[in-house]
């Protein structure tokens, strides 16, 4: 009647459990390679913040080596990085809480793009990681 016969092959309970405990062991991994503290979307997410300001220091050392050959001297190049500054900040939401300043540099023959504050602890870390000049150090 309801005999079962020993030649019948399925799933055991063990097998499933097993395929369970593997399959959560991977989904954590997953998520804490994605989602961690080093993961892909905060490599992600660093990445793009430099870049950003790597493209503005780029834009103004283009904007200051025109004004030079146009002969400004420095208080108008100073005013048209500073204007260009705001210009790029009004334009990137992402950055309006972060405060930048130009300054000469020590030899007083070029201008640098340095940070004053206002950065997360998260972007002040990502700053240090190039050499950022004005980012404390830890």
């Amino acid at each position: 009647m309801n005999s079962i016969r020993k030649d019948e092959k399925g799933i055991t309970i063990l097998v499933l459990v097993i395929t369970i405990i593997v399959l959560m062991l991977l989904a954590t991994f997953t998520l804490s390679f994605s989602l961690g503290e080093d993961g892909v979307f905060t490599k992600a997410r660093r990445i793009n913040f430099l870049d950003e300001i790597s493209e503005l220091q780029k834009e103004l050392t283009e904007q200051e080596v025109i004004a030079r050959a146009n002969g400004q001297d420095n208080s108008a190049i100073k005013t048209g990085l500073e204007e260009s500054l705001s210009n790029w900040q009004d334009e990137n939401q992402n950055y309006e809480d972060i405060e930048f300043e130009i300054v000469l540099n020590s030899q007083q023959d070029t201008f640098v793009l340095t940070y004053a504050g206002g950065a997360t602890e998260e972007q002040e870390s990502w700053l240090r990681t190039v050499s950022f000049p004005g980012v404390p150090e830890e």
